[in-house]
């Protein structure tokens, strides 16, 4: 209630743009702060005066609306964004090869694309926020190798894709949507295989 009372004084007159919405709909406290947020959003401060964004993927976002009627009344707008395939995860890929100057083969593409549609139907499918993970794992995957052998030009290739995708898969395992301890722990592995991938190689 606190927290929320501080986020609408700061954007008292402005917007206030709440990305991941509908945790607000999650935890002990999670009626307390929605009903604290619809009670400021129609008070004499903010009523046609302060913009409220709520950002976050549909389903949940869903969830948490139909939590409480008030919420979901007064949010009169919306726009949805459309998920990322995986087609469009490579081709951000290429196109972050190409301003670091480093090949993407048309083979490992082709099994970058192959590999990441697997991945888009587990649970937890990450649109474009899995083609930045992608490209760490992938430049992560082309430093051990180099480490190896060296290359005779800066590229991608099969076994990057192959070595990359493994680390990825661990955090999107197959089957149902995953409990809140599972997701904790994909969580924590995606982080350490990310912060080891923003390393550079020695």
């Amino acid at each position: 209630k606190d927290k929320v009372n501080e986020m609408m004084a700061e954007a008292q007159g402005g917007v206030l743009f709440i990305d991941e919405a509908y945790t607000l709909g999650q935890g002990l406290y999670s009626s307390e702060a929605i009903d604290q947020l619809v009670a400021l959003m129609t008070s004499p401060e903010h009523l046609n005066k302060t913009v409220v964004i709520l950002a976050g993927y549909q389903e949940p976002m869903e969830r948490m609306l139909g939590s409480n009627e008030g919420l979901r009344s007064r949010v009169t707008g919306r726009i949805l964004f459309p998920d990322w395939d995986a087609d469009d995860c490579v081709e951000a890929v290429r196109q972050k090869c190409e301003r670091e100057a480093i090949r993407l083969t048309d083979a490992a593409a082709q099994l970058l694309a192959d590999e990441l549609r697997e991945i888009q139907s587990r649970p937890s499918w990450a649109n474009a926020r899995d083609s930045v993970n992608t490209s760490r794992l992938l430049y992560k995957a082309r430093a051990q190798r180099c480490a190896i052998a060296a290359e005779a030009e800066p590229s991608y290739v099969e076994q990057d894709v192959t070595k990359a995708m493994a680390m990825l898969r661990e955090t999107r395992p197959q089957g149902d949507p995953i409990s809140a301890a599972a997701a904790a722990e994909a969580a924590i592995k995606f982080a350490q295989a990310a912060a080891s991938a923003a390393r550079p190689s020695p």
